[in-house]
């Protein structure tokens, strides 16, 4: 009685940990061979696209934030201005 205890326990965890992972942000993109993040980086929540970053030897140059919908909601340049959107609702 006390073997079939531990898997349910496990199975229990098991469940939980796949719907933590969900919700997880998946970022994809290249690395010099130093290990520095470089070019455009896409970060990905449940298949759509929250942020897009650009990076240059490990250093953020620029990003683009999106909501639900995929429009924009935030900028920031290479010179470090950022810029909130209000988006239509179209």
């Amino acid at each position: 009685m006390t073997a079939s205890a531990p898997s349910i326990a496990l199975a229990f965890v098991f469940t939980s940990q796949l719907a933590a992972a969900s919700d997880t942000l998946n970022c994809s993109g290249l690395y010099k061979q130093d290990s520095l993040k470089h070019g455009v980086w896409v970060c990905r929540s449940q298949g759509r696209i929250v942020r897009k970053e650009r990076y240059q030897n490990g250093k953020l140059i620029s990003y683009m934030r999106f909501d639900e919908r995929g429009q924009i909601v935030e900028t920031r340049n290479r010179r470090g201005k950022v810029k909130h959107y209000k988006p239509c609702g179209c």
